[in-house]
C-alpha cells in the first residue's frame, strides 16, 4: 500500500576476501531494477574486510543470506 512502512532485516555470511566493499539497497517491482524502481541508495554501507593469518581466499564470493519483513504499525 502507498505510505505503508515495512521493516526489512537480513543476515549475510560474508565469505569474501580482504578488501573494501559497499552495499547498495534498492526496492523495485520486477526481477531487475530497469523499470519500476521505487527507491535506491548507493553505498548505504561501506566496510573493509581485513586479512587474517589463517585466511585463504581465491575466486568469487559465496554470500548466503536470508531476508525477512514485517509491516510496521
Amino acid at each position: 500500500m502507498v505510505g505503508q512502512k515495512v521493516e526489512i532485516s537480513t543476515e549475510i555470511t560474508l565469505n569474501m576476501g580482504p578488501g573494501s566493499y559497499s552495499i547498495t539497497l534498492a526496492v523495485h517491482a520486477g526481477k531487475d531494477h530497469v523499470t519500476d524502481s521505487f527507491d535506491w541508495v548507493d553505498n548505504a554501507l561501506i566496510f573493509k574486510i581485513l586479512p587474517t593469518l589463517d585466511q585463504s581466499f581465491v575466486g568469487c564470493a559465496k554470500l548466503p543470506c536470508t531476508f525477512s519483513h514485517r509491516l510496521c504499525a
